[in-house]
Formats: structure tokens, C-alpha cells, sequence
């Protein structure tokens, strides 16, 4: 008796959505537009931050520099990325310049990085001996992987190339300068270390790379571009951002949408009662109607948010699962909202519906 009351109540809904499609495509198209537009904003605003903070870490806004002339041990610099929060590590020492054997040439500054420093700075180690140039200074030089520069020194074979860093900071040194790759042994002066989050919680730690056995000498830790700042406060933009309110506007908005989905039936329902339907099944007959609407909702608000970030370019990750629990979550709303708002009509109000239509 239940299944056949439950098939009865569904093909009631079934028909209701059928004849009148119109307003079932236009509460529909309403729920997905909510559904939609709070998903959205709130992306945008999230790959907006996501954006500053590539560009901040890009910027060389996240590395710090341990400064000590001749008293970093580069093995434990190297070791830096084994505690939490450090995403990269290496050592930089400078040597003595060379001349190129060039008409106009001035000397050229020549570091030693080691291998860890080398990956952050995208160079791939060969294991040969010779040196690693930015890819600008290759193009002035004319010279490429396999060239050959005549030095008053001797012969120096170009490796191969990288990107050099932003034109400020401490890495627009390497933008015009000779790199060669030394083993993660015995003492440097610089200690480049990425923190992320970016802060100077980890200086302490920073401190770690110090040789125990070199003399005591200054020493500093300052940011490699102190142009961008010392922190990045995109944690703080996050958890402060207007758009996270946006779920909970879309549930209002949807509640809203389901009271007036219902309230605009009263005297269908109010008929229904009349005719002696019980009002389980009139209520039920409206949440299975809702539930029709809510999932065609879903689809729609599925497929127009995948376009448009498609045609965006933006990249959403880790946020899908989230999203979806929100336009779920808020598509529940709208079948409660309608329940609701068609559980508070009453037989009795049949007459002053059909006299006020």
C-alpha cells in the first residue's frame, strides 16, 4: 500500500512538472542563476588570492637570505627542507670575478650555488664542469649550451641556461653573472631558504645553517626581494573575504524561492485539500515536484559554472568538493522551503484564495 501511494505521489509530481513546464524551467533556471553566481564569486575571489600568492612567491617574496660571509655550512642549508614550512633551500658564495677575453668587456661576477639553491633556480645539473648562465645574459653574450667563453682564466663551457629572477632583490645578481654548480660541502655565505607560509616565524630555524665551527661573524636574515614585503597576509584575506558569506546568501536565497514556489500554489493545494487528499500526500506531491526542480537545477548550475570557468581560465583544484556540498546544501533548502511554505495551508483557506485570484 505504501509503494503504490509513493508511485502515485511521484507520478502526481511527475505530471504537475510536466504540464506546467514553464514554471517548473523558470524556478529552475532562478535556483541554478543562485546556485551559480555564489559559486562564482566566491572562486574568483579564492584564485584572485591564489594568484597574488603565486606571484608574491614568483617575486621572490617568500625566500629568506641567511647573510654570514664564510659562515654557512651549506650541507646543513641543504637540510633546511627537512623541517616543516621550508619548500626549498640552497647556498650561494661569490668568487672572484673573470674577465672575458671580449673588446669591451668588463669582469664578470662568477657563484657557486649548491644543488639545492641550483633546482630552485631551475638549472639541471649536468654534472660537468663548466658554467650555468640566465638566459638573458646568454642572448648579450650570443652564447648557448656547448659555447665556449675565452676568459684570461682559460676556456669556460656554457652548460646550460635559466630563467632569471625578478629584476629587484637579491637574485638580479645571477641575471648577469657566471653560476657553477659545487657539492653541498664546507662553508658559503648565503643561505637562500623558502618559507611558505611566508613569514619570519622560521628565522630561528634559519639560524640552524650556521657552521658551528666557523668564526663568529655578522650576521642577517633579510627577505631576497624586500620590495613585495616581509609576509604574505593572503591567510588572513581568505578567512576575511566578503565571498564567504555567498553560501549562506545562495540558502537564503533558495529558502526564499521555495516559499514562493509553494505560496504560488496555495489555491491548487488548497483545492487538493478540498478534494479530500490527505496532507501528507499534497506535501509530498509538492517536495517531489521541488526535488525535480532542484536536481534539473543542479545539472543546469553543473554545466553553466564548468563554461564559464572554462572561458575564465580559472582553476578551481581543491575547491570542487566544496562547491558541490554548497550547491547541494542549497538546492535541500529550496525542497525545504517549499515543504515548508505548503505544510502552512489550510482547506479552510480555499474560498478566500478563489475569491482573491
Amino acid at each position: 500500500m505504501r509503494l503504490t501511494r509513493f508511485r502515485s505521489l511521484v507520478g502526481e509530481s511527475r505530471r504537475n512538472v510536466s504540464t506546467s513546464p514553464l514554471r517548473s524551467f523558470v524556478h529552475g533556471a532562478v535556483l541554478s542563476s543562485v546556485i551559480v553566481v555564489s559559486a562564482l564569486l566566491d572562486t574568483l575571489t579564492i584564485a584572485g588570492l591564489e594568484g597574488q600568492a603565486e606571484s608574491f612567491r614568483a617575486a621572490g617574496g617568500a625566500t629568506r637570505v641567511l647573510s654570514s660571509p664564510g659562515a654557512v655550512d651549506r650541507d646543513r642549508c641543504e637540510s633546511l627542507t627537512s623541517a616543516a614550512g621550508f619548500a626549498a633551500s640552497g647556498s650561494l658564495a661569490q668568487r672572484e670575478s673573470i674577465a672575458l677575453l671580449e673588446p669591451g668587456s668588463s669582469a664578470v661576477p662568477v657563484y657557486d650555488v649548491s644543488p639545492g639553491l641550483a633546482s630552485r633556480l631551475g638549472i639541471v645539473d649536468t654534472g660537468l664542469g663548466g658554467v650555468y648562465l640566465a638566459t638573458t645574459f646568454a642572448t648579450e653574450l650570443g652564447a648557448d649550451r656547448g659555447t665556449v667563453l675565452m676568459t684570461r682564466e682559460g676556456p669556460v663551457t656554457v652548460l646550460g641556461t635559466f630563467v632569471p629572477g625578478p629584476r629587484e632583490g637579491g637574485s638580479s645578481r645571477l641575471s648577469s653573472a657566471l653560476v657553477s654548480i659545487v657539492p653541498a660541502t664546507g662553508t658559503s655565505s648565503e643561505c637562500w631558504a623558502d618559507t611558505w607560509p611566508a613569514s619570519r616565524d622560521r628565522d630561528p630555524l634559519l639560524l640552524t645553517a650556521l657552521s658551528p665551527d666557523a668564526p663568529s661573524k655578522e650576521t642577517s636574515i633579510d627577505p631576497l626581494n624586500p620590495v613585495v614585503g616581509q609576509e604574505f597576509s593572503g591567510a588572513e584575506a581568505f578567512i576575511e573575504r566578503t565571498t564567504r558569506f555567498a553560501p549562506g546568501a545562495a540558502a537564503v536565497g533558495s529558502l526564499l524561492l521555495g516559499v514562493v514556489y509553494s505560496r504560488t500554489r496555495r489555491l491548487e493545494l488548497a483545492s487538493s485539500l478540498h478534494a479530500r487528499a490527505s496532507r501528507a500526500f499534497v506535501t509530498g506531491t509538492m517536495v517531489a515536484e521541488a526535488a525535480f526542480v532542484g536536481l534539473s537545477a543542479l545539472g543546469m548550475a553543473a554545466l553553466t559554472y564548468g563554461v564559464l570557468v572554462l572561458l575564465l581560465g580559472v582553476k578551481v583544484g581543491t575547491l570542487l568538493p566544496a562547491l558541490a556540498l554548497s550547491a547541494g546544501i542549497t538546492a535541500a533548502i529550496f525542497v525545504t522551503g517549499v515543504a515548508a511554505a505548503a505544510s502552512t495551508v489550510r482547506e479552510s483557506d480555499l474560498f478566500a484564495l478563489f475569491k482573491a485570484r
